[in-house]
Formats: C-alpha cells, sequence, structure tokens
C-alpha cells in the first residue's frame, strides 16, 4: 500500500547510506510502486550511481515504473542515458490518454541536452 511505500522510502532517507538502499530496492523489490518511487527518490538525489539500473528500468515490464525511470534518468542528466531514452520514444503506452513514458523520455533528453549542452539529434 501507498502509505508503507512511502514510510519506507523516508525510512531510507534517515539511513547513513540511502543511495545504496534505493539501489536495493530498483533491482530486488517486486512491488513496482516501490521501484518507482525508489527512482523518483534517484532521480530527485541526483544520483550518477544510479544510471545503469535506472537504465534497466526503461524496459521494466509496469509502464509507470519505466515512465519514473525516464522522469529520473532525466534530472540525473548524463549522457549515457542518451541513447536508451531515444529508444523510449517508441513506447506506446498511455496514460489519461497520453503518451506519457515518451513524453517523459522526450523532456529527459531535452533536460540531459541543456546539462550538456549539446543539441541532441533524434533519428528518424
Amino acid at each position: 500500500d501507498l502509505v508503507n511505500v512511502v514510510y519506507e522510502i523516508f525510512h531510507i532517507w534517515s539511513t547513513p547510506h540511502p543511495i545504496d538502499q534505493l539501489l536495493n530496492l530498483l533491482s530486488s523489490d517486486k512491488d513496482s510502486t516501490v521501484r518507482r518511487s525508489a527512482a523518483d527518490a534517484l532521480g530527485l538525489i541526483g544520483s550518477e550511481s544510479a544510471i545503469d539500473q535506472l537504465l534497466n528500468l526503461l524496459s521494466d515490464e509496469d509502464s509507470w515504473v519505466r515512465m519514473n525511470a525516464a522522469y529520473a534518468l532525466g534530472k540525473i542528466g548524463d549522457s549515457r542515458a542518451i541513447e536508451p531514452l531515444k529508444s523510449a520514444l517508441k513506447d506506446e503506452s498511455e496514460f489519461a490518454g497520453m503518451k506519457a513514458i515518451k513524453d517523459r523520455a522526450f523532456t529527459a533528453l531535452e533536460q540531459i541536452s541543456h546539462r550538456i549542452h549539446k543539441r541532441i539529434i533524434m533519428s528518424q
């Protein structure tokens, strides 16, 4: 339940190594709500150590997890995410009639472009 997930995330913040614990949740928790919340938290922290696991989440079975992973990758802004985010532009999953994952991936690419001061070319 969402209250327990929020409690768990806040509890992790109070530990000496919250990033390690959040990374563990990304890779091992079966609850998609926990994985997407951990992805959000790592994006807010801006942890570059999370990039590889967040990239893996772009192919998660849960579309909310994929969307939050794209968001987090944009917040972190590392160029290693460019090609995987370009691939995520093909994700046609919808939320409330919108292509939310595609939109998040596009926004993430814009954020990375601004951070690295280079235009990202989208291939057809």
